[in-house]
């Protein structure tokens, strides 16, 4: 599946945020989990934070009970 390629450009930024190491696919449990709620948005650069809040809207936005972990992100980015 094409989702499961796709990677996330900023990730070491991202990581240097977080304090932790994450993989550079975009659609890894950890990634998904960190984005949608863990990561401290305010100390991101304008840019990254902007990019990362359309990435959660537009694929992170579901009412699954699972969610982000639902299989619904990877969907959306298919279609």
């Amino acid at each position: 599946m094409i989702a499961k390629k796709a990677r996330l450009r900023a990730v070491r930024k991202i990581q240097r945020i977080a304090g932790y190491r994450l993989p550079d696919f975009a659609f890894h449990g950890a990634n998904l989990e960190m984005i949608a709620g863990s990561l401290n948005y305010e100390q991101l650069d304008p840019t990254l934070r902007d990019q990362l809040l359309r990435f959660q809207k537009d694929f992170l936005d579901c009412r699954c009970k699972g969610s982000p972990l639902c299989g619904c992100p990877e969907q959306k980015f298919v279609l």
